[in-house]
């Protein structure tokens, strides 16, 4: 298409040379009776203009849709690392909060055993008073 519209440029100035040269009248006689040169190369003009500037806005809109994709799949990105943030975030406090369990569990374990400790040692307390109270109960 670039190449279209070159084209068309090349042959738009080579007509306007050929008609500043009078190369066009010198031929007259083979030229078709309502053939207008001038109106041909303003009209080849108007029409090279009007797809050089199709043109831009096409490249414009390639463009745009370009950076309106790259904004999506940026907007995307971010929210998939967003989402990505928040799930770490989560496991961590899940994490957190086993940890937490198992500090908890360990603490009750810890205290199950001291007052299991505390129990025997009442026992044996009371065990040792009853032999001593037989004791003085024998004497």
């Amino acid at each position: 298409r670039s190449s279209d519209l070159q084209g068309a440029k090349v042959l738009n100035a080579a007509f306007r040379s050929w008609t500043r040269k009078q190369a066009l009248y010198d031929h007259e006689d083979e030229l078709p009776e309502h053939f207008k040169p001038t109106q041909l190369i303003k009209d080849l003009a108007k029409e090279i203009r009007l797809t050089e500037n199709a043109c831009k806005i096409n490249k414009t809109e390639t463009s745009a849709n370009v950076n309106i994709e790259e904004l999506i799949a940026a907007e995307k990105e971010k929210e998939w690392k967003e989402l990505e943030r928040k799930e770490k975030e989560k496991e961590r406090e899940r994490e957190k909060k086993e940890k937490e369990k198992e500090r908890e569990k360990r603490e009750k374990e810890r205290e199950k055993k001291e007052k299991e400790r505390e129990r025997r040692e009442k026992e044996k307390e009371r065990e040792r008073e009853r032999k001593e109270m037989e004791k003085i109960g024998r004497a």
